[in-house]
């Protein structure tokens, strides 16, 4: 296994969580993901990536300025990973609405590069609550694999009859009050 997370502290949660090395840096700072690949792992081969590009670009909340926006520019450097890599399979989410962003151009792009590298893709939006997180959060969903391998199913629903809320899960938590020292 190898991981890349930007964020430092992200990159520590996910190495104390998984147990393993997380490399602390950008994927644009990667020049050779293979390079990069065996060399933290000794791997050559890869079975499954595994990515989420920064959403905020292609989200409302990020008013949609897509590629204009410099993180929307890592969805392409997620496919910079895909076709060096050349899984044989990938899973990449990002938010439900990059179908709809600038007339769904830059999906149509991701999908038709997704073709070009001989990827079949299965996409879908799926809700997290469905699925037993505490929280709504609908996301796109891409599940693709190379020429004659099986097409991966979407995952069926688990939670839909049994949502939890932020309040069922915070539900039993003590109350943390803040010392007198912290809230001045």
């Amino acid at each position: 296994m190898a991981n890349v997370e930007f964020d430092e502290n992200c990159a520590e949660t996910l190495s104390k969580n998984f147990g393993r090395k997380v490399l602390a840096t950008s994927i644009t700072d990667i020049p050779d993901p293979k390079m990069y690949l065996e060399a933290l792992s000794g791997l050559t081969d890869v079975p499954v990536l595994i990515g989420g590009p920064p959403c905020q670009a292609f989200s409302q909340a990020g008013r949609q300025r897509a590629d204009a926006d410099e993180r929307g520019q890592m969805i392409y450097e997620y496919v910079r990973f895909l076709e060096a890599l050349k899984p044989s399979y990938f899973v990449m989410e990002n938010v439900a609405n990059l179908q709809g962003v600038q007339g769904g151009r830059i999906y149509k792009e991701v999908m038709e590069t997704f073709a070009a590298l001989g990827y079949t893709v299965n996409v879908a939006k799926l809700n997290a609550s469905d699925f037993g997180s505490a929280q709504k959060r609908v996301r796109l969903i891409f599940i693709g694999s190379r020429p004659g391998l099986p097409m991966v199913d979407m995952p069926i629903a688990t939670h839909r009859e049994n949502r939890r809320g932020v309040g069922d899960a915070f539900a039993g938590l003590p109350c943390l009050e803040p010392k007198l020292s912290e809230a001045a």
